[in-house]
């Protein structure tokens, strides 16, 4: 098949393997690597070096580019002149639906596949990070996405009630969850020798985004009860946001700020490392569409706890695969981080488990083998 990838959601300096361009590239080397013939379209610079076999096509940013939401939509515009160029194409696909709402619209003949993780509704009713303006964009390039693509590819059961309620057709949408590159993330034994973290210390590890629907001022909170049971304990927190500010004045009122380590945004490669080194990854979220951080903790064996969230109960079962607590509850995060740290060897087969599971089920190579069968070769059949 010829297939388009759109891409332009990542930081410029990073393509690949920032905010949602990792995936395509992910998409990129194994459909390649499965006969296909991929052209990326993207913004990239030219230092950029996207997966071998395949095609490339470049363009510049515009001069307004990433400041706002209408150098968004002529990003978006200028791609579709780039695709046009191609001639006949079987699919076009991206990862996200303001490119999908434009494509969807302005193509005739070829079938715009929306493989998606999240949903501007849900961010409404959840905590929505954008102003009025790029809302309403959204919500028009969702409601067009939902209409107009041939199918959209969903990632858990809570985007699938998302997406219809936004007017997606059940018949056009595909339940199939975000893969993880299980090459890049993979146990590291000598973990944390690396990272200069003595043997003796107990370590949990967040992820991603410090932005309140992450929960992570319930995991500060819960530290005192931890720290008291386990005073070699310590937090590792990695990402940035608009809520540092408030975390740090939360670890100094709960007197546990020396047992807290804010790291940063740090890059892919760096974090299998972390994963390693840790003795449990917390993710206590109030809402999630399928959470990377997960993935890429079970990938790399890591024991991971997360909330009884949609997205996270899809794939982790409390005590086999995984640790599961209510979202919002200090005290149960506390008594269960308390309980894994304790139990040290049992949470490392519980992480083994959850490695084994992600083996068989979201390695990128199932994944992208799934959306051949299930969503292209089923769209040549309408």
């Amino acid at each position: 098949m010829r297939i388009v990838l759109f891409d332009f959601i990542f930081d410029q300096e990073r393509p690949g393997i920032s905010g949602l361009s990792d995936i395509v590239w992910n998409w990129a080397r194994h459909l390649v690597a499965m006969g296909d013939r991929v052209h990326i379209v993207a913004p990239y610079p030219k230092s950029a070096q996207p997966p071998e076999g395949t095609f490339v096509h470049r363009f510049p940013v515009p001069p307004i580019g990433y400041r706002n939401i209408i150098g968004h939509v002529l990003i978006v515009l200028r791609g579709w002149l780039e695709i046009q160029k191609l001639g006949r194409v079987d699919i076009i696909q991206a990862p996200e639906y303001l490119s999908t709402g434009v494509f969807a619209l302005l193509s005739r003949d070829t079938p715009v596949v929306l493989r998606v993780p999240g949903n501007i509704y849900e961010r409404v009713a959840h905590g929505n990070p954008f102003d009025w303006s790029v809302t309403q964009v959204l919500k028009a390039a969702a409601r067009v996405s939902a209409r107009r693509c041939a199918r959209i590819i969903v990632t858990s059961e809570d985007m699938r009630s998302w997406w219809a309620k936004t007017g997606a057709p059940e018949s056009r949408m595909v339940l199939i969850p975000t893969g993880v590159d299980v090459e890049l993330f993979r146990p590291i034994v000598n973990a944390r020798t690396l990272l200069g973290i003595p043997r003796d210390r107990k370590v949990i590890l967040y992820v991603g985004r410090l932005s309140h629907e992450k929960g992570i001022q319930h995991l500060l909170e819960a530290l005192p009860a931890v720290d008291k049971d386990t005073p070699d304990v310590e937090l590792h927190l990695v990402g940035d946001g608009k809520l540092r500010s408030h975390l740090l004045e939360l670890a100094k009122k709960l007197q546990v700020e020396k047992r807290v380590t804010f790291h940063g945004w740090l890059d892919q490669p760096s974090l299998p490392m972390y994963y390693s080194a840790a003795d449990v990854t917390v993710l206590p979220s109030f809402t999630e569409g399928l959470p990377r951080t997960m993935l890429e903790a079970m990938a790399c064996g890591s024991p991971f706890l997360g909330t009884t969230i949609t997205g996270v109960v899809d794939h982790v079962q409390d005590g086999e695969t995984g640790f599961l607590v209510p979202p919002g509850d200090s005290n149960e995060l506390a008594q269960k981080l308390r309980m894994v740290l304790k139990n040290a060897t049992q949470a490392r087969e519980i992480g083994e488990r959850g490695r084994e599971y992600v083996l068989r089920k979201l390695d990128w190579r199932v994944i992208v083998q799934r959306m051949r069968q299930e969503v292209y070769h089923r769209i040549g059949q309408d």
